[in-house]
């Protein structure tokens, strides 16, 4: 577990990657599990399923993140997606150096995008949004965003690009939003979504830095559960649609209906 002091009866938040801790990646780099097991993530490869349900099983290895007692749940449920927003952030900070007065440029404004736009407020960073949506478009305005099309987004202007719309044809789009020596982050493209336009003569004549994030450290967690709780963000205004667990007839009805930004499943 990665709290020890997690006990029976506390609030937690599971981490959904689960490292054997002893093939060669591991031993190695302490990330990067070559049999590495994700609960809920069943299109990235070795899913566990069992998470849409009132009691789940976890099995030995799974990091365990205490929720303090009075944190709303309505805030509590973003703080896995902002705990990959923190890595993205770290992962970012190693090329642009403190994020406190960049430019960045968020590309599209589902969860993930949320999240990473969260924590680089959080961090000080001059946020914006790139999002063709138009009710995503005004969530994120009402949340304190400015947000362009991308038609709009000046091009070679942020110090820092992060995409998120799990589209692959919005990477060369981040690409062209950085300025010369900027930072360009992908992770909306967790899941294969099939080959996109890599602008590799660029990326190379502008000394773009490009780099992934699929991964999430304990400390991100914990950097994660400090920014849910302090942020001025209204994250629960982001929820759209709250299912009462007894109500569903089919769970994966989830994974079928659009909604603007998160849905909620609750147990009581």
């Amino acid at each position: 577990m990665a709290d020890w002091d997690v006990r029976v009866g506390d609030r937690v938040v599971v981490a959904p990657g689960i490292s054997c801790q002893r093939c060669p990646h591991c031993l190695r780099y302490g990330m990067y599990c070559q049999r590495r097991k994700l609960y809920g993530l069943g299109s990235a490869g070795h899913g566990i399923h069992g998470g849409l349900s009132d009691t789940v099983e976890l099995l030995p290895d799974t990091r365990l993140f205490r929720v303090p007692d009075r944190l709303p749940a309505q805030r509590a449920v973003f703080i896995e997606p902002v705990a990959c927003g923190v890595r993205a952030m770290h992962t970012a900070s190693l090329t642009v150096g403190p994020l406190s007065g960049r430019r960045a440029l968020i590309v599209g404004f589902g969860g993930i995008g949320l999240a990473v736009a969260t924590v680089a407020a959080y961090a000080g960073a001059h946020v914006e949004i790139c999002e063709l949506d138009g009710l995503r478009q005004q969530v994120a305005e009402r949340l304190g965003f400015p947000v362009a099309t991308p038609s709009q987004v000046e091009p070679g202007s942020y110090d820092l690009a992060v995409e998120c719309a799990g589209v692959p044809a919005a990477f060369a789009g981040a690409v062209r939003a950085v300025r010369p020596g900027g930072t360009v982050i992908e992770m909306g493209n967790f899941a294969d979504a099939g080959p996109g336009e890599v602008p590799v003569a660029e990326i190379c004549q502008r000394d773009i830095r490009v780099a992934g994030v699929s991964e999430t450290r304990d400390a991100d967690f914990r950097v994660a559960v400090d920014v849910v709780a302090h942020s001025p963000i209204d994250l629960a205004a982001a929820i759209g649609t709250v299912h009462r667990f007894q109500d569903l007839d089919a769970p994966e009805v989830l994974f079928t209906k659009w909604d603007v930004l998160k849905q909620v499943v609750c147990f009581d």
